[in-house]
């Protein structure tokens, strides 16, 4: 099976629905009790959709395509975000929005060939680093992503807000 990689736009997002399902799906299988509020069908897709739309629409934002005979196999999406850390360096920093593998071609070198053009299109731009966030339980994506390099930075909690009484008026 040859793989082939170019970058592409926003034009491509249908392209990308079957991969990014998988990715849904693996993160829902892996960590189902804490993933039990993420939304599922048509309605998850499509909001996700919107969410790569207005990614790509900002500057420089690119998305790249692994395409076999059949099609997409796997992408990786990068926008741009302006330096307003004291941690970060340079203007702006990538953040890596998505990146998905087909199941069958996970460990198969698609996710590596795939940062590579990430990392291309980066140095192209002269944007040094790039920011990555990664499902807690998703342990091959974190290991992925240590041997690119990375380390892990911030750790964000998610969850409902317990139900109660209403805060106490200002004491002031």
């Amino acid at each position: 099976m040859t793989i082939t990689y170019r970058y592409a736009g926003a034009e491509h997002l249908d392209d990308v629905e079957a991969v990014w399902r998988t990715l849904h799906d693996h993160h829902i299988a892996i960590d189902h009790e804490r993933n039990a509020s993420i939304r599922e069908g048509r309605q998850t897709w499509e909001l996700r959709r919107s969410d790569f739309a207005k990614a790509l629409a900002q500057p420089d934002a690119f998305l790249v395509l692994a395409e076999d005979a059949g099609g997409v196999v796997g992408f990786a999406l990068v926008h741009f975000r302006p330096n307003e850390n004291w941690r970060v360096h340079g203007d702006r920093f990538g953040e890596l929005e998505t990146l998905a593998v087909r199941p069958d071609l996970r460990g198969n070198g698609v996710g590596r060939e795939l940062m590579q053009h990430v990392y291309e299109r980066m140095r192209a731009l002269e944007v040094a680093e790039l920011s990555i966030v990664v499902v807690e339980r998703n342990e091959d994506a974190r290991r992925f992503y240590e041997r690119e390099g990375f380390l892990a930075w911030h750790t964000t909690y998610f969850g409902p807000v317990p139900a109660g009484t209403t805060a106490p008026e200002d004491a002031g």
